[in-house]
């Protein structure tokens, strides 16, 4: 936890530079309908000598074709010292269908890795009345060796002005084992399009799974506790920076680790 401290500072108290007002931002966002989005992290795993440490680097892009619809594309590429490297390419969209009813939608699919899935998808409604939003979501996970998740979250979030409060509770069922999982998941946020944006998460809960990767299959069963602090800011009308910084905890040890994040990125509208 000692690790977090330097970063979490750092996003505390990085200069506040100009970004746009709100009128300024209001008359540009008509011409701005693409976003493309550059993140690189670095995971520093304990034990080590078992996982080895982890990197990667994300690229997104967002192109508006309305208010009401906004599809995007991404990739990634990762590396371990131990495991190699996989990849993924994923497509989804933000799609408005009433004034009180959005969605999002996403299909993603990764290489042969034990770490990727073969394909995931997810999907979400979320139900508006006013700053308050209701969120239902499912999805569903397929490993390159059988192993499949389904997964259906509800949770709440409020939106009023800058600040962002919102719970998410999801219930993984894991097959084959018939195993069943929850996890809790908090997250604050504060800013404004065009300005700034600090977001700090924080989940608990647990995950169960057969581990079809090993011969002969295991059982595994973790306590989970992650928590994670992301600041972005426009330095300019139409770009800015990214810094993020976490930590993950599986316990038990033995056959579960811990892990500390970290990351940057830049994003260009245009």
């Amino acid at each position: 936890m000692r690790k977090l401290i330097p970063f979490l500072i750092l996003l505390l108290v990085t200069p506040v530079f100009a970004g746009n007002t709100a009128e300024e931002r209001a008359t540009m966002i008509e011409s701005l309908n693409y976003r493309l989005d550059i993140d690189y992290r670095f995971d520093q795993l304990d034990p080590e000598e078992s996982y080895g440490n982890w990197h990667g680097t994300t690229a997104t892009l967002y192109a508006r074709q309305s208010v009401e619809f906004v599809p995007f594309i991404t990739a990634g590429l990762s590396g371990r010292d131990i495991s190699g490297d996989d990849s993924f390419l994923g497509i989804g969209a933000y799609a408005v269908l009433t004034e009180d009813i959005s969605t999002y939608t996403a299909f993603t699919k990764g290489s042969e890795s034990d770490f990727v899935p073969d394909y995931r998808i997810d999907h979400f409604f979320n139900f508006i009345d006013g700053p308050r939003t209701i969120i239902a979501g499912a999805g569903y996970m397929k490993s390159y060796r059988g192993h499949e998740d389904y997964i259906i979250s509800l949770g709440a979030r409020y939106w009023q002005g800058p600040l962002i409060l919102e719970y998410l509770h999801s219930i993984n069922y894991s097959s084959p084992g018939g195993h069943e999982s929850h996890s809790n998941l908090f997250t604050a946020g504060y800013g404004a399009e065009g300005t700034s944006w600090i977001f700090l998460t924080f989940k608990l809960g647990d995950e169960a799974y057969t581990a079809t990767y090993v011969d002969p299959w295991e059982n595994i069963n973790h306590d989970v506790v992650e928590i994670s602090a992301s600041f972005s800011r426009w330095f300019g009308p139409t770009w800015g920076l990214k810094l993020n910084t976490g930590y993950l905890d599986l316990t038990p040890h033995d056959d579960g680790y811990s892990k500390f994040t970290a990351g940057f990125g830049v994003f260009k509208e245009f």
